[in-house]
């Protein structure tokens, strides 16, 4: 019995050995929703990456969940269709702190694009990945879909957002070819509104950036900021 006792502790002590090593290699990229083996992360092919690393919060098509988290109250944003340097240029600044994810799950994109796979090969490769899909097509029978009040505010977001954003996110917000700025239409309204806030702070703090000063020099009301929300949400059809 005592010898028995002493096989099965020497086997406990063997399997401790040889198996925690192992275990202790496995390193995970991730945060919050996402976590990917960092070995099978790096050995599949772009679309592999994509699907792994992106898919889960932004959905299998890259158009977006605008009713992403357990309290469905944020969403995340389209990326299907997104100029490529744009985008790389975000997930850069995901990197390095310079853009700072707020929200339900706060720096989760920080905390997966610090992790050292994330090197800019990867980087330029997702990029180019989103950007070669099929930006969603403007449905023009939109307003009949709509009630009178939605009618009015769709007309008034569009009047708005041609006035002072089309010339630079496009015709109907879908871009303008060779810019390194995002089209806008079919995005996330709450994922809009976010960002619109985050703009607007800028330009009430002074900062000196592009959209920081068009809202400042636009001084757009509270309304008129929501229409053109829900003029760019409501611009696509079927996702």
């Amino acid at each position: 019995m005592i010898s028995i006792k002493m096989n099965w502790h020497r086997l406990c002590v063997t399997l401790v050995v040889f198996v925690t090593p192992v275990l202790a290699q496995t390193e995970m990229i991730g945060a919050g929703h996402v976590s990917v083996d960092r070995e099978v992360f790096l050995s599949a092919d772009t679309q592999g990456k994509a699907e792994m690393l992106c898919a889960a919060c932004h959905g299998e098509n890259g158009s977006g969940d605008r009713f992403f988290g357990p309290d469905a109250m944020w969403g995340t944003p389209m990326i299907r269709g997104m100029n490529k340097d744009y985008f790389a240029e975000q997930l850069r600044k995901y990197q390095s702190g310079e853009r700072v994810q707020v929200g339900e799950n706060s720096g989760e994109m920080n905390r997966i694009m610090e992790n050292s796979a994330m090197t800019e090969d990867v980087i330029d490769d997702i990029s180019a990945y989103y950007a070669e899909m099929d930006r969603l097509s403007v449905d023009n029978r939109v307003l009949s879909r709509f009630s009178r009040k939605e009618k009015r505010e769709f007309l008034l977001g569009g009047t708005i957002f041609h006035a002072q954003c089309a010339v630079c996110h496009g015709k109907d917000g879908m871009g303008v070819s060779g810019l390194a700025i995002p089209h806008l239409a079919g995005q996330i309204g709450v994922y809009l509104r976010d960002r619109m806030s985050f703009f607007a702070h800028e330009a009430e703090s002074g900062v000196q950036s592009v959209m920081g000063s068009m809202l400042r020099s636009a001084s757009l009301k509270h309304e008129e900021i929501e229409a053109i929300i829900f003029y760019l949400e409501n611009r696509i059809g079927k996702r």
